[in-house]
């Protein structure tokens, strides 16, 4: 028997409507929708029937909560930005939905986007959705999220991070980037070239104990040299815009550094410009060595000297890892802490003294 169903309409239909439409138990509407209990065929049909009739759809997210959803793994960041963040990311994505999984990403869009209570708000809300697995980035989240993330794993979810080497361990597998070795090779290629005199510049807020700068003395201190506190640059903006504040800063002092490593290729890309537009020449009267090796690096109008962040390795670790946890369960080892570092590559922006 065909049920009496009303003409749909734009207003969002629930599960007790298609109960009363075909005067069935929400439990019975419930059950032939998802094929689960002793249904007969002509009673599912009827549903199915009333719900086409009504433009029915499911609460996707209350069926979630019924069940941890086994083919979902959600990807939780603060920062989508315009470089190796954004690529470890989408890295990872792209290698969980190789092996079959879900991965929608959870995420303000930009660094630091939010209070603390919205931080964890966006990590509360992908928690209660239960998805099978977690991969949370560690850049600018509060600690308060880590106890949402505790509450995850009590319940039974597998939770993998990645980060940075400076930040504190977690209970959870972590794969970490070396940021302070990247500009330790970076000033060393330069004292290597033969330079003595060499400045650092960090895009964006400075974080306490900055491990970029860490890395930069220590190379420095190595080969006898001292850290030019007025020569370690700093600008509130980021990427291409960060570059050419920079550039305005660097032609107004009047004794400067001989060569400079630039923390990301966009900024580097966007400093050279400026400082070759006002009459200087890279590398002839400054050496830049850039961090990244974005291809940004490769293609820009002076090729940039470029310490590479390996987005692909990280992402291939921390897929390991999750599937590691995901088939082993309880007989994965104890939490592990990966380090990955970058690599140097040589091109026309830095050139001996």
């Amino acid at each position: 028997m065909k049920s009496d169903v009303a003409a749909s309409s734009t207003t969002a239909r629930t599960i007790y409507d298609l109960a009363r439409a075909t005067g069935l138990s929400k439990t019975t509407v419930s059950s032939a929708l998802s094929g689960n209990g002793r249904i007969s065929p002509a009673t599912r049909e009827r549903v199915l029937e009333a719900a086409r009739a009504l433009n029915y759809e499911g609460n996707y997210y209350a069926q979630r909560l019924k069940r941890r959803c086994t083919k979902t793994i959600g990807l939780f960041s603060l920062d989508l930005d315009l470089g190796a963040e954004t690529q470890k990311i989408k890295a990872i994505q792209r290698k969980l939905t190789e092996r079959g999984y879900d991965v929608p990403i959870s995420s303000y869009g930009s660094y630091g986007g939010g209070e603390t209570v919205e931080q964890i708000t966006l990590m509360s809300t992908l928690r209660r959705q239960r998805p099978l697995a977690i991969v949370c980035s560690l850049r600018g989240i509060a600690p308060e999220v880590l106890g949402e993330l505790r509450r995850y794993a009590e319940d039974g979810g597998v939770v993998a991070c990645y980060g940075f080497l400076d930040q504190e361990a977690t209970e959870f597998d972590c794969v970490v980037f070396d940021e302070a070795d990247n500009t330790y090779q970076a000033a060393r290629h330069l004292l290597e070239l033969g330079h003595r005199d060499i400045g650092l510049y960090i895009p964006g807020a400075r974080r306490p104990q900055e491990p970029r700068v860490k890395g930069f003395e220590q190379a420095l201190r190595e080969r006898g040299c001292t850290l030019q506190p007025e020569w370690i640059f700093s600008t509130p903006e980021l990427y291409d815009s960060g570059g050419a504040a920079m550039a305005k800063l660097f032609l107004k002092i009047k004794r400067r550094p001989t060569a400079l490593c630039i923390v990301n290729d966009y900024a580097a890309s966007a400093f050279i410009n400026e400082i070759q537009r006002a009459g200087l020449r890279v590398p002839d009267d400054l050496s830049v060595v850039s961090h990244d090796d974005s291809p940004a690096a490769a293609h820009s109008a002076v090729p940039l000297t470029s310490v590479s962040h390996p987005f692909d390795v990280v992402a291939a670790h921390v897929v390991e890892c999750l599937c590691e946890r995901l088939n082993n369960g309880a007989q994965s080892p104890d939490a592990r802490r990966i380090v990955v570092r970058g690599e140097l590559k040589a091109r026309q922006s830095s050139a001996p003294l």
